[in-house]
């Protein structure tokens, strides 16, 4: 008899997905299985936890679980086998929740790793040497390290992460879990011990206190077989001593009682701008429908340039901020938080006391809070439609505050009936629902406020406590230090027995289900029809053909689906060089401007937003296709299936029937002015823009957009626009730049879903066509904007930038251009095997604490391969390990071991299933094999079929072809966003290594440098497919939420 019992079993009503839920009778233990068909498996396993300290316990033990289990003893067994299982793990921690991920291509690969990873989860080894790499340690030169220590350091003074938990404080009382800082503050991981950690995990990590979250397609016998085999080897619910549950059982926290104000400072020495972030404790979790309404009401406020708040702050002549955002935290009570950023330094007060007035006085305009709530409900289905992800989060939630019964489960996933209900609410029942909520509940407001000063104080007490510690210990204690750091990182990378990997055995990859999409061309599209399937596709095909056809580029990819999407793509190379910065400005306005009418009228930008809103999912204007290829301009809108015409026709009213006015223009100046110090932060976004503007000429769209070119060219258009001149001559250059870009012969129309759910495919589109184009340009390639190599190679760029305290650093040498080269999959498989979840870089670099991440990428539209460090504590020492790593490969000290390459491999197989885990993300992935890289639609099958063929000979021969070439000064640059304390050291440093190195600084005044001046990486455009030329691994992608989310533990 099974001890797991059925307590819920459904379909999705408005979602392709059935879900099921068992509970253990036996153990207490927890299984959802979310049934949705997709070639990849994801495994979500969630603890709940509650910690009402600093001390980063939760974090730290969601670390330390992958150093090993009591039957798995090896640091990094469970990712080395997941390497060779087509598996990635990852982690995160939330203030309530610590959550383990397994993806997976395939079920095969899935069920082999199930009982491994769940054995880790219950019994980990916990050893002190792990604890002292992985958490916190000083080593041989007084530098504090440790894997958690430099994540949490490089967040520390961040401003959002501050008012995160200056809110947290005032809204929960300190014996709530709540008002913790769960990924542990710099004081406390300082002081945190291995028996502490371990205390937490036997407190917490027990049977009826984890849920196994699973979705994708399984075979669900196997899969309960599994489940119920460990579940008979846990202990017993009568064997567990007693147990409350994390928040539900905890005593009810009544600590908010007024209105609370609250102002700190963070270190920046540009006090030009700062942030306020409001919060408010909404209705109890299992409250669907008064959280959805809070959730409309929120995105009704904020979600526009047309919505309310941004209409009063943002849209205006002066603006006091430049974003207002709204987000939920689900929590016991829901936590509602808005954030205004941007707001002028001086204006701060004002704004903090200006917004409460705003919601004070508002009465809700039902019809557009109706229009929201149809447009939102159709996001969520898109998004569940596209993928499990949402669903798996709210049985994350389920687990977390739902009934122990299991029936909260289908209360909150089998229908939308909550927005069928909201759709008959009154403006009264709105209106009340914000004030009640907005206005008259007791609220905490968090100013933020740049410091110089406190700045300054902090570059001294980090050069004094280093001095204390030098002293402190003495050359004798520091050598001691040393000692014990090599002593316990040997300890933790002792060697993984061949003959173990082996024993486990690989999943058959032939057993993976790929989805398939059909690619039709027409029109002036003449790309090879081999790039083009037959066959399956005939059908697609014949009514795409008996269309009547039009002199545009056509490509479609169909497959099934409730929606479509229409991408109409531009190459930039058509616009000027010395206009490129104007696109910026098209980027901020095309969906928010004033429309002109066939009659002559004009619709207002507020009027024709709402429109816009009401006919689509979503529409945005962009840089590139699937973050790449950033020459390109995109326009991109996503409608239900039967809306195509109106798709088409946003297209045109925004391309061709948009007004430029020098209230719009103005305001987008003043934004975008307002937003530079907020991105001048980011040490991240400041690398990309070193990295960008030396590699590449005024020619590429990536120098153009890059917020410190933009600083002199809004400081000029701001000026012109103060005159009836300068005004002319800015509006005549946006309308230049206009009918320069979008000509038919400069368009590319891509168009993604059910396409035989379009009556006319083709004619559809008509209203786009001007004149009589019978060819289409070629695609844009950043290749064409590189500067000489001569002005690169052999240099070091750094930006010393105030407000990063860790170090981000490049390395770039050059690699051949074309995607068919044979010596792709080469280099891409070295690359996979350095970067591995416990391969060579991660053991040598993060592993010891020398920075959270540190990859390969490889970037064809620069010709570059990198090599990148990403938050280092110590991003010298972080570099020599990586030359001495890929030094003894090169050289055959190091050998690539076969069992590792076979790994590298199943990761690279890992990559491409997971860029086609669903119909969406397959598309795209083939629209950039055969409309982009021009190699066909069956590329990554080829690509693994080569990869699969590869020796170790080839990755000795390929490390010494290109890979060693990273730290050779005369065949490589160095790029870096270092904080101003560490300038000195890393010029010394890259000097003696044989690079001339230039530094700009940033100034706070924001007075030009004398050097060019370049771009952040644009991040509006969201990606849907993965692609197997950006490598890159999760280590840096999912811990962005640390503090109110810390991840991430890979």
């Amino acid at each position: 008899m099974t001890n797991l019992q059925l307590q819920s079993s459904f379909k999705v009503d408005y979602a392709p997905a059935h879900i099921k839920k068992w509970r253990s009778s036996r153990t207490g233990l927890q299984l959802t299985y979310i049934n949705q068909s997709t070639p990849v498996v994801n495994g979500y396993f969630a603890v709940a936890t509650e910690c009402t300290d600093d001390s980063g316990s939760p974090h730290t033990l969601e670390h330390l679980i992958f150093m090993g289990s009591d039957n798995y003893k090896y640091k990094g067994l469970l990712d080395t086998l997941g390497n060779r299982c087509f598996s990635s793990t990852n982690a995160w921690t939330a203030v309530d929740q610590t959550v383990y991920t397994l993806t997976t291509a395939g079920w095969e690969g899935f069920q082999m790793l199930l009982p491994i990873y769940l054995d880790h989860l219950f019994r980990p080894t916990l050893t002190d040497e792990a604890c002292y790499t992985e958490v916190y340690h000083i080593d041989g030169k007084a530098k504090e390290k440790g894997v958690v220590f430099s994540e949490m350091q490089g967040i520390a003074n961040q401003s959002w992460f501050l008012s995160d938990l200056e809110s947290s404080r005032a809204l929960y009382s300190p014996e709530s879990g709540y008002s913790s800082e769960t990924g542990g503050l710099l004081p406390s991981l300082r002081e945190l011990t291995n028996e502490r950690i371990s205390k937490f995990h036997r407190d917490n990590y027990r049977s009826d206190n984890l849920c196994v979250i699973i979705t994708g397609s399984v075979d669900e016998t196997e899969l309960l077989a599994t489940i119920e085999k460990f579940d008979a080897a846990l202990p017993t619910l009568a064997d567990l001593p007693p147990h409350k549950r994390p928040f539900v059982d905890s005593p009810v926290d009544t600590h908010l009682q007024l209105s609370v104000l609250k102002t700190i400072e963070f270190p920046d020495d540009d006090e030009s701008s700062g942030e306020i972030q409001f919060n408010w404790l909404g209705p109890a979790h299992g409250n669907v429908t008064a959280n959805v309404a809070l959730d409309i009401l929120g995105t009704y406020l904020t979600d526009s340039p047309a919505a309310y708040l941004q209409q009063a702050l943002v849209e205006i002549d002066e603006p006091l901020a430049t974003e207002v955002e709204y987000y939920t935290s689900d929590l016991l009570r829901t936590r509602l938080v808005m954030n205004v950023s941007g707001v002028p330094y001086a204006q701060l007060d004002t704004v903090a006391a200006k917004v409460l007035e705003l919601l004070t006085a508002h009465t809700v305009d039902v019809v557009r809070v109706r229009q929201v709530l149809e447009q939102q409900r159709l996001k969520f289905v898109f998004a569940t439609e596209k993928s499990p992800e949402l669903l798996s989060t709210i049985a994350i939630e389920e687990f977390m505050y739902g009934n122990v019964d299991g029936t909260d489960l289908a209360k909150w996933t089998q229908n939308l009936d909550e927005y069928d209900e909201l759709l008959e609410w009154t403006e009264e029942q709105w209106t009340a629902m914000l004030r009640l909520v907005f206005v008259s509940s007791p609220h905490v407001t968090v100013i933020a406020r740049p410091s110089a000063t406190l700045y300054e104080e902090h570059k001294k007490v980090d050069k004094a406590l280093l001095k204390k510690r030098k002293g402190a210990f003495g050359k004798e204690g520091l050598e001691k230090l040393r000692k014990k750091l090599e002593d316990a990182t040997a300890l933790n990378d002792t060697p993984i027995p061949e003959a173990l990997l082996v024993e486990f055995g690989r999943p058959d990859p032939a057993k993976i289900e790929f989805i398939n999409t059909v690619s039709v061309k027409a029109g002036t599209n003449t790309l090879v029809d081999s790039a083009y399937t037959s066959g399956a596709s005939l059908e697609v095909a014949r009514h795409v053909a008996a269309d009547a056809q039009l002199p545009l580029f056509f490509h479609f990819e169909h497959y099934e689906s409730q929606f479509i999407t229409v991408n109409a793509m531009f190459g930039s190379f058509a616009v000027p060089e010395a206009l490129l910065p104007y696109m910026e400005l098209f980027e901020e306005l095309m969906f928010a401007l004033p429309i002109q009418n066939a009659d002559g009228s004009e619709t207002p930008y507020q009027d024709a937003i709402a429109a816009l809103k009401q006919d689509t999912v979503e529409a945005w204007f962009h840089s590139s296709f699937q973050g790449q290829f950033d020459e390109v301009v995109n326009v991109t809108v996503q409608v239900e299936k039967h809306k195509v015409a109106k798709a088409v026709e946003w297209i045109r009213k925004s391309l061709f029937d948009s007004v430029f006015t020098k209230a719009r223009v103005k305001n987008a100046v003043d934004k975008l002015a307002l937003s530079l110090p907020e991105k001048k932060r980011d040490g991240s976004t400041m690398l990309n823009s070193v990295y960008n503007r030396s590699s590449l000429s005024a020619r590429s769209m990536r120098v153009a957009k890059d917020c410190l070119t933009l600083e002199a060219f809004l400081k000029d258009t701001s000026a012109l626009l103060e005159s009836d001149e300068g005004l002319a001559t800015v509006l005549a250059t946006l309308n230049e730049v206009r009918s320069q870009l979008f000509t038919n012969g400069n368009m590319r129309l891509v168009v993604a879903g059910d396409i035989l759910s379009i009556e006319k495919p083709v004619s559809v589109f008509d209203v786009l066509v001007i004149g009589n184009t019978t060819a289409v340009s070629a695609i844009p390639r950043t290749l064409a904007a590189l500067k000489p190599e001569s002005d690169v190679r052999g240099k070091a760029f750094l930006i010393s930038a105030p407000a990063s305290d860790s170090a981000y650093l490049i390395a770039a040498t050059k690699i051949p251009t074309d995607y068919l080269h044979p010596d792709m999959p080469k280099i891409a498989l070295v690359s996979e095997y350095l970067q591995a979840v416990e391969g060579p870089f991660w053991r040598g670099i993060r592993g010891t604490g020398l920075a959270y991440g540190a990859n390969i990428h490889r970037d064809l539209e620069f010709g570059n391969l990198m090599f990148d460090i990403y938050r280092g504590s110590d991003g010298e020492e972080a570099l020599k390990v990586a030359h001495t790593i890929i030094q003894g490969f090169a050289t055959g000290e190091t050998p690539f071991v076969q069992s590792a390459m076979e790994g590298a491999v199943a990761s690279l197989v890992n990559t491409v299933v997971n860029g086609q885990s669903n119909s969406l993300s397959t598309g795209n992935g083939k629209i950039l094999d055969v409309v982009f890289k021009n190699r066909g639609g069956d590329f990554t099958t080829k690509f693994l079929g080569q990869v699969q063929k590869l020796t170790v000979q080839d990755l000795q021969d390929t490390t010494n072809k290109y890979f060693v070439n990273l730290f050779d000064a005369g065949k490589s640059s160095i790029f870096g966003c270092v904080s101003p304390s560490k300038e000195a050291a890393f010029t010394e440093t890259l000097t003696r290594l044989g690079y001339q190195v230039s530094v700009e600084t940033l100034e706070a005044d924001h007075e030009e440098s004398g050097e060019e001046t370049g771009e952040e990486e644009t991040g509006d455009e969201e990606t849907d497919s993965e692609d197997i030329d950006s490598d890159e691994t999760d280590s840096e992608e999912t811990d962005s939420e640390t503090g109110s989310e810390a991840s991430d533990g890979e």
